[in-house]
């Protein structure tokens, strides 16, 4: 580890036990930063230094872990769905949406329907 990266991690290691200890103290940010000496706009730094750097751990994570498609053969024969009101060759739930993929649906389709449901 480099000097420079050892004092950053050491600067966001005792700005997150400022920001814990503010947490735990049960009192207002502008209280706790009176109490302590600290200017609230440092205190909002920290918090978005801290912040900032929890989404770029979670970025490298993400690239680590990516998702793909995976081709699923369909069977030939499909069985009504509940009431009859549609006819389902794979109900398939992905995220908070319920997605009923009848036969024949194009890859492509499916893709551009499950892109749109990741970005939301």
């Amino acid at each position: 580890m480099k000097i420079t990266e050892a004092k950053r991690t050491y600067r966001l290691q005792e700005r997150m036990r400022l920001i814990q200890e503010q947490r735990e103290s049960g009192i207002s940010i502008r209280a706790w930063c009176a109490t302590n000496n600290i200017k609230e706009s440092n205190f909002y730094y920290f918090l978005r230094e801290i912040r900032k750097a929890a989404l770029q751990t979670n970025e490298g994570k993400s690239l680590a872990t990516e998702q793909a498609l995976v081709r699923i053969e369909l069977p030939d024969s499909v069985n009504p769905v509940e009431g009859n009101a549609f006819v389902a060759g794979i109900r398939m739930q992905y995220k908070s949406a319920r997605l009923d993929i009848p036969p024949g649906t194009r890859a492509e389709d499916l893709i551009v329907v499950l892109k749109a449901l990741d970005s939301v």
